[in-house]
């Protein structure tokens, strides 16, 4: 039952800091005028394709999710990379638990992603950045491959004119260690090799 109730609280804590990273995005965003490369990401939203010269499509079919759900407004532009953020602590936290720390080390790893420059700036404006935190690049390495059972090719861009161009995702899962265990594996191996 202790134990059931810590973790609840721990919860409730991780929450709390999502949310306040939402709300400190939002709140700070205001300060700040439309950025040129969201009015360009948030125009893509008024004409969604299946690829753009110069971005993947995902970008422009949340921009026009976002355009059809909040209108034109400041608020819709800034929410999406806000809630990202709150997810993003989350996200922090979960891995902080596959590392092998205790609550106190979540709370802590969630608050520094809050009050990094990485956290403060990445999740600020809407652009593209959000999505490539999630993004695996075409040359998968050795230790991605050894991961995973299950690697899929979902699809490639085939447009020599995009930046993206011969750029292919991967769908990766069922993995065969826990992250935990796959980094204690690459430290061993390090300190073997020194």
């Amino acid at each position: 039952m202790k134990k059931g109730f810590k973790n609840y609280y721990l919860l409730l804590v991780i929450t709390i800091l999502a949310l306040f990273n939402v709300i400190l995005h939002l709140v700070v965003s205001y300060n700040l005028e439309y950025h040129r490369d969201e009015l360009l990401y948030f125009s893509l939203g008024m004409h969604p394709g299946f690829g753009y010269a110069t971005v993947p499509p995902l970008i422009g079919w949340i921009a026009w999710l976002m355009q059809n759900i909040f209108g034109y407004t400041l608020f819709a532009v800034r929410i999406f990379p806000a809630l990202l953020g709150g997810i993003m602590v989350f996200l922090i936290s979960a891995i902080a638990k596959e590392l092998g720390g205790s609550a106190y080390s979540r709370i802590l790893a969630a608050i520094g992603i809050i009050i990094s420059g990485f956290g403060l700036r990445t999740f600020l404006l809407y652009q593209p950045v959000h999505i490539d935190l999630i993004y695996i690049n075409d040359e998968l390495g050795e230790d991605v491959r050894n991961l995973f059972r299950k690697i899929t090719n979902v699809g490639s861009n085939a447009n020599p004119d995009a930046r993206e161009y011969g750029t292919t995702v991967y769908l990766c899962e069922d993995p065969v260690m826990s992250f935990n265990d796959f980094w204690h594996e690459r430290i061993s191996e390090f300190r073997h090799d020194n």
